[in-house]
């Protein structure tokens, strides 16, 4: 579901997000982007969120790049993306692989709609394993470095997981990697996080 800033459910999928991230990494998250997106349990509960953000809200990965994101992405894909042809996923947490699927099938989804050309997030080593496995199509840019943000110390041991700005050329394409439908995202112990 897209959660705006006016959503009923806002304050429970900013709690789960900074919530994730502080377990996972000790790390303390500000403001998040004012698109969200969230996968509910049964109960209502969050199961998974992330960030969105277009060209108007800017790009949080961007601050780790030495050039614009445009020019990163003919750089590495070999083709040329306008600004607004990006979409930027930020601050991901799933509570299992399980909930992840159905909240990239909503973001690719709002993707196509947008008829955006080129995804970007950064995300730690484990996560592009994940990636990796399940299929899901990325390019790996550049390492993510913690002097180049303000405050890497809310970070928590964020960027001692390796996280990288890596793109996905074409998050308008069908995503053959994401779940059945016949699966349901379910509770989990295990969570992934990705930051942005």
């Amino acid at each position: 579901m897209l959660v705006d800033s006016t959503a009923t459910a806002r304050p429970a999928v900013e709690d789960f997000i900074r919530a994730g991230y502080a377990r996972k990494y000790g790390a303390k998250i500000g403001s998040l982007p004012a698109t969200l997106f969230a996968v509910a349990g049964a109960d209502g509960a969050p199961l998974a969120a992330a960030g969105l953000r277009l060209r108007g809200d800017g790009f949080f990965s961007e601050t780790y790049l030495d050039a614009p994101l445009e020019m990163q992405a003919f750089a590495a894909l070999g083709r040329p993306f306008a600004r607004d042809e990006f979409l930027e996923v930020t601050t991901l947490v799933s509570a299992s692989p399980f909930a992840l699927f159905p909240l990239m099938t909503a973001m690719l989804r709002h993707g196509r709609e947008h008829g955006l050309g080129c995804g970007v997030f950064t995300a730690t080593a484990p996560l592009r394993k994940l990636f990796t496995r399940l299929g899901v199509p990325f390019v790996p840019v550049l390492a993510a470095a913690p002097e180049r943000i303000g405050h890497p110390e809310n970070w928590g041991s964020y960027y001692e997981h390796d996280p990288w700005v890596c793109l996905m050329p074409n998050p308008a394409a069908p995503a053959s990697c994401l779940l059945p439908r016949t699966r349901k995202a379910r509770p989990s112990n295990r969570e992934t996080a990705l930051n942005g």
